[in-house]
């Protein structure tokens, strides 16, 4: 079973992607991101790659378990779908990468744990 671990820091994502802006500079991409609500995250997923077969555990920076129902629309319908999406083999919304994902973690497990 595949076991895939998606580290979500919006914020750290979003000053990546506008530091490849020329047109931005740094007091642009504070000014810009500044406002933001910073969402980070640990989501696990368990399956064969391109079927999820459990959700499995979403987790806060400090590794409490979050409630998705907490869970504002761009956390659920952006960021977690994109993780989702990338599991599925799926187009995303972040293009090659699923959005607000800093790191991807590739595992081969035997069970969920």
């Amino acid at each position: 079973m595949d076991k895939v671990t998606y580290k979500i820091d919006d914020l750290a994502y979003f000053r990546a992607l506008l530091s490849n802006e020329p047109e931005l500079t740094q007091e642009d991409i504070d000014a810009i991101l500044d406002a933001a609500e910073p969402f980070k995250a640990v989501y696990v997923l368990y399956g064969k790659m391109g079927h999820i077969a459990q959700y499995a555990f979403l987790y806060d920076e400090t590794g409490e378990k979050l409630r998705r129902e907490l869970l504002n629309g761009y956390q659920k319908g952006v960021v977690l779908c994109d993780c989702n999406r990338h599991f599925e083999g799926a187009p995303m919304e972040g293009g090659d990468a699923p959005t607000g994902v800093v790191d991807i973690i590739y595992e081969e497990v035997d069970d969920i744990a």
